[in-house]
């Protein structure tokens, strides 16, 4: 006897083929979507990886200038407390500038009396210049914090680049404030160790003051560039409070 095969039963085969290959395509499409979102994981990881160690190399080199310029105030301040009036004043102008010779990206130090002279220098130039009307001396003044080292907002600096003043303050008893000590920092060498951890060409690197303006930048920014905006990154790490934070999809 012959079998006699059902008519339907190549198209239930068909249908049957057809249907496997779909669940094996659906199977490889998710396996692919997976492997997808999984290596972007990691690569965002690694990135963020990436940064937060070169973030941390230009935290740790600016931080050892700052600590250098602290302690040469600290040094030059405890050398004013005990001047005589009869000793001459050249002479802590020259430990002055010897210290600034031994401190990359020190523009300048300075000892300020109460009115606001300049009266000694690391730079000779600058001796008896009254800077009693700066902004960054009448905040001194007003907030004289003998205690706390001062940094000031960025200022204008040499060939059209910026500066900044950390400074600590000198008091005299009854008096909170005598004068200060004042080391200008060239934001143009923090421009150089920016410039030293960047990794592709499309990479932005700057160090930012509290207020957003920025200070120093590798490339570099229109001045009076001010990342302060509502809302923009800056903006919001500042207000976090947290020494890191990482923002994607600017």
């Amino acid at each position: 006897m012959q079998a006699l095969t059902a008519p339907d039963e190549p198209h239930q085969r068909v249908k049957r083929e057809v249907w496997t290959w779909l669940a094996v395509m659906a199977a490889l499409a998710v396996a692919l979507l997976w492997w997808a979102v999984a290596s972007r994981a990691n690569l965002q990881q690694r990135e963020r990886d990436r940064l937060a160690g070169q973030a941390l190399a230009v935290e740790l080199n600016l931080a050892r200038n700052v600590e250098g310029a602290h302690a040469a105030l600290y040094f030059l301040r405890a050398e004013a407390q005990r001047w005589h009036a009869g000793q001459p004043v050249a002479a802590l102008g020259a430990q002055m500038e010897a210290l600034r010779n031994a401190m990359p990206g020190v523009l300048s130090l300075q000892w300020l009396n109460a009115s606001g002279q300049v009266l000694a220098s690391s730079r000779t130039d600058l001796v008896g210049q009254d800077l009693s009307q700066t902004p960054y001396f009448r905040a001194l003044r007003e907030n004289a914090q003998p205690a706390a080292l001062a940094v000031s907002e960025p200022l204008p600096g040499p060939a059209d680049g910026q500066a900044l003043n950390l400074s600590l303050v000198m008091a005299q008893p009854p008096s909170d404030f005598d004068g200060a000590m004042v080391a200008t920092l060239d934001a143009a060498f923090f421009s150089t160790v920016l410039g030293s951890v960047r990794y592709a060409t499309d990479m932005q690197a700057e160090v930012v003051h509290s207020n957003g303006a920025v200070l120093a930048s590798s490339p570099p920014v229109a001045a009076g560039s001010n990342r302060a905006q509502a809302g923009s990154p800056f903006t919001q790490h500042r207000d976090s409070a947290l020494a890191e934070s990482v923002t994607t999809g600017v």
